[in-house]
């Protein structure tokens, strides 16, 4: 990636986070609701109020239950995260289930706990619910 997209980074709307991990690059969003650019390495896509719903909805279905995020590349958990990004955004990967793992954390959707085996919670609210449908109608 260019130094532009670095440049672009500090100007309004750019936030960056972390993978959950604490390891590796770090992941730059681009928020212009009720899409997220999302930047972190070679990887280059777009995150839509619409998938975060999806994800909230059919992947988190269980209050309180903890999810692997199982993100292998190699080996993901059919269980995990990973692998529910995989089946139901054909495009993507169990990579980008990693990136979206982090957006959902840094944006009060998801908790998490772990470092090697890493874990997810659901944690919004439906408010913040409502508030991914009132972008998505305002767009």
């Amino acid at each position: 990636m260019s130094g532009d997209i670095f440049e672009q980074a500090a100007q309004a709307g750019w936030y960056t986070t972390q993978p959950l991990s604490g390891r590796g690059q770090i992941i730059s969003i681009h928020s212009d609701p009720p899409f997220r650019l999302v930047l972190w390495g070679d990887l280059r896509f777009e995150l839509s109020n619409e998938m975060i719903r999806t994800i909230l909805d059919e992947f988190f279905i269980e209050r309180g239950r903890w999810y692997p995020l199982g993100a292998s590349m190699t080996e993901p958990d059919p269980a995990g995260f990973g692998s529910f990004v995989r089946k139901t955004f054909p495009s993507f990967s169990p990579r980008h289930a990693s990136a979206i793992a982090a957006i959902l954390a840094h944006e009060g959707f998801v908790t998490y706990r772990g470092r090697r085996s890493i874990e997810l919670k659901k944690i919004a609210e439906r408010e913040e619910m409502e508030r991914l449908s009132a972008e998505e109608e305002d767009a």
